[in-house]
């Protein structure tokens, strides 16, 4: 979906830049366990940008602002994503996916679990600073700034994002072949040929 589709559903003008925040759709346990802490940042936020929240968490009881846009669900999420200037979310691959695939800056927020700290070190060593990961301690004010530096080096997250292989389904077909017909006791030397064919380093 263009980016004027997207701006047009959400009842923004299409010359018009937004800042997209999105807390993940899990729940129990996998929910962001600093979502509401976040909220209430973001809606103090003074920024010259609107600020649209994605909706994957139905029936969630916080009250934004006037002018704050509570995004309906769309079935292609990363439709949302490229239509905005910068993303603000929880860590998580989806969201990381969907940045680097669109070229769009993304400002993580602070991990709640080992698992979310892993994504925070991977967009960490990709741009090559922590540029692109929010501290607890930041409040609404520095927030904003941090937006706006985020913002000025979109060019140079964007050429970092780029570095990325868009190659999965080679690599896949490229390993499948591998595999083909051999036993288990033969992986661990398959492994390491797999390995050969990704963006990861073979230890």
């Amino acid at each position: 979906m263009k980016p004027s589709r997207v701006k047009s559903l959400l009842g923004i003008p299409e010359n018009e830049q937004f800042i997209l925040v999105q807390m993940g759709g899990g729940i129990g346990k996998y929910r962001y366990a600093y979502m509401r802490e976040w909220y209430e940042k973001v809606n103090k936020l003074q920024l010259p940008y609107r600020i649209v929240i994605a909706n994957q968490l139905n029936g969630v009881d916080y009250q934004f602002r006037h002018g704050i846009i509570r995004a309906p669900l769309f079935s292609n999420g990363s439709d949302l994503v490229n239509a905005a200037s910068l993303v603000i979310s929880k860590p998580g691959m989806g969201i990381l996916t969907d940045c680097i695939s669109t070229g769009t800056p993304l400002l993580a927020l602070p991990a709640d679990s080992k698992e979310r700290e892993v994504k925070n070190m991977m967009l960490r060593d990709l741009t090559g600073s922590s540029l692109c990961l929010a501290s607890n301690q930041l409040s609404p004010e520095d927030l904003a700034h941090r937006v706006e530096n985020v913002l000025s080096n979109a060019s140079r997250i964007e050429r970092a994002f780029q570095k990325i292989p868009r190659n999965g389904a080679e690599i896949v077909a490229k390993s499948l072949k591998l595999l083909s017909g051999r036993s288990l006791k033969d992986l661990p030397d398959i492994y390491s040929e797999i390995l050969k064919l990704t963006p990861f380093n073979v230890k």
